[in-house]
């Protein structure tokens, strides 16, 4: 690893070696030649220790970052795993239904603080679908339509009754609502799980091990936790040379599509003969409920809802086989805000022990009371 110094330990490494090279004392006072030339020298060496961290950075995949460590792994056909947008259900209603109401696709939503934006999206299915958007025909005061976020990522997972602003006039609507939380968003692979999985790429190069089929359940787009249970058959009947994988897509109720997609990338590195199946995991609800005390002259008024939103987020990422933390609760709120003095009366599944399940199962979240 590069020992890297900064200006004034190199300063102070050649006034040294200059000094003890002169059986006289030297003037290194500030203004002097000696001292300029010494500076000027130690700004060309930080200069070059820059360049030769940057080579390192981008030569190396322990240290490469970003685009840099993209490059890196696309040499050996790895590139990382894209994000996902949020989805789920809102609620448009008007005041006065005596005529009918156009939402258009692609219509966008806010939520109370603005701070997310969700679009309407196609869905032929819906008995209000027109074949270009959606009409609420005179007579019916509401309709409820899909929305996808603007963005991909972890942000868009927000709690329901937080989305509740037009983002656009709608001709004929007055009011918007999520009844249900936004969930499904996903941030694109980090460095760190990008390195992890390219590990686990190296191993796949025997093919048939434990690792590669980690890694062929790891690169399906959608994916965001699995569990692979040797010589088990998935109603849990021992059956050696056989296994069977679980995967979530971050709602505990993966689609057929994302199962039959990680069945194809299992069956094309699974050994010959070798008996194998996917299944999604068995959601392990509970429930949550706490007391805030906030700063004099602070309002609860929102903090609440964050709070709440706060508390969904991390549940409902909690990957398969991993275990709720009572502990965790406390500071997840204290983390909201700053105005947030104490948290009390924390309960969960209205106790104060951690929820630990088992290795096919993952953990979601079905209350969440903050009051």
């Amino acid at each position: 690893m590069l020992s890297l110094l900064n200006f004034s330990q190199l300063m102070s490494n050649m006034a040294a070696a200059v000094q003890g090279s002169s059986s006289a004392l030297i003037n290194l006072a500030v203004g002097s030649v000696l001292r300029a030339l010494l500076e000027a020298y130690a700004s060309t060496a930080m200069w070059m220790q820059w360049l030769i961290w940057l080579v390192l950075q981008q030569t190396r995949a322990a240290t490469s970052t970003g685009t840099a460590l993209d490059s890196w792994m696309a040499d050996y056909g790895v590139t990382r795993l894209a994000g996902s947008y949020a989805v789920g259900t809102v609620t448009v209603a008007r005041f006065t239904s005596t005529s009918s109401a156009l939402v258009p696709v692609g219509a966008v939503f806010l939520t109370s603080d603005g701070t997310q934006s969700f679009a309407v999206t196609t869905n032929a299915s819906n008995s209000f679908w027109n074949g270009s958007g959606y009409t609420i025909p005179a007579g019916t005061s509401s309709a409820s339509l899909p929305v996808q976020a603007v963005t991909i990522g972890t942000g868009g997972n927000v709690a329901a009754n937080t989305v509740t602003l037009l983002g656009q006039a709608i001709s004929g609507i007055d009011t918007v609502n999520n009844p249900a939380p936004m969930m499904g968003g996903s941030g694109s692979e980090t460095d760190a799980a990008l390195r992890t999985r390219f590990q686990l790429y190296i191993n796949t190069r025997s093919l048939a091990t434990l690792q590669a089929i980690q890694y062929a359940v790891s690169s399906v787009s959608g994916v965001v936790g699995y569990s692979v249970i040797q010589n088990y058959d998935a109603n849990g009947t021992y059956d050696p040379g056989s296994f069977y994988v679980v995967v979530d897509d971050g709602t505990g109720n993966p689609s057929s599509t994302l199962i039959a997609n990680v069945l194809t990338a299992v069956s094309n590195t699974a050994g010959c003969g070798i008996r194998y199946s996917v299944t999604g995991p068995t959601i392990v609800y509970v429930t949550v409920s706490m007391a805030l005390t906030v700063t004099s002259g602070a309002s609860l008024s929102g903090l609440d809802a964050s709070v709440n939103s706060a508390l969904v987020s991390y549940i409902d990422s909690l990957s398969i086989g991993a275990t709720m933390a009572y502990s965790k609760l406390a500071s997840i709120a204290y983390g909201v805000s700053p105005n947030i003095t104490n948290v009390s009366s924390v309960l969960l599944n209205g106790g104060t022990s951690d929820v630990t399940p088992g290795a096919t199962q993952v953990i979601k979240a079905s209350t969440v009371t903050v009051a």
